[in-house]
């Protein structure tokens, strides 16, 4: 089936706002919808001259080889910082978990090392730290008593004489 609509090549100089706008029109035309994105680019640097075309085809491996350099950066700083190590053995654990939990986000808190202890164990705590405490303030007392008898049984130093 023949196509009766055409778009000229578009050339340096020319208005690429106009130019896209009419780019739009002649995919609606030719029924290329948005779901078809790999096949709009090919037409796109089909019609843009021959220029431009050059121009892009250069500069777009450029600007994949710097996106890759940068991912490659911050793989290397997560490698080296022992994040990706830890990712894997938490997903693995939880991949090998017999029973899944119900939030796998929890999960990963949790063996991370992020999420805090659980509620149970700080109660627990709270309360060891409180006997101790009391504890703590009977032996000061008890002290204070011993060293008050203390205090009755020793002679007292006299003036003079030698330690």
């Amino acid at each position: 089936m023949a196509t009766l609509v055409s778009l000229k090549d578009f050339t340096v100089g020319n208005d690429w706002e106009a130019f896209t706008e009419r780019l739009e029109h002649y995919f609606t035309a030719i029924d290329l919808t948005e779901d078809t994105d790999a096949m709009r680019d090919k037409l796109l640097l089909g019609v843009t001259g021959v220029y431009v075309y050059v121009c892009a085809t250069n500069i777009i491996p450029l600007y994949l080889q710097a996106g890759d350099s940068r991912r490659e950066q911050f793989r290397r700083y997560l490698e080296k910082g022992g994040v990706l190590d830890a990712l894997t053995k938490v997903l693995v654990a939880l991949y090998e978990e017999p029973e899944k939990p119900n939030n796998a986000m929890d999960f990963l808190k949790q063996h991370l090392g992020t999420a805090g202890p659980e509620t149970a164990d700080v109660e627990t705590l709270r309360l060891e730290v409180t006997e101790l405490r009391q504890k703590y303030e009977a032996l000061l007392e008890e002290n204070k008593e011993l060293k008050a008898k203390l205090a009755q049984f020793e002679v007292p130093k006299e003036e003079g004489q030698p330690e």
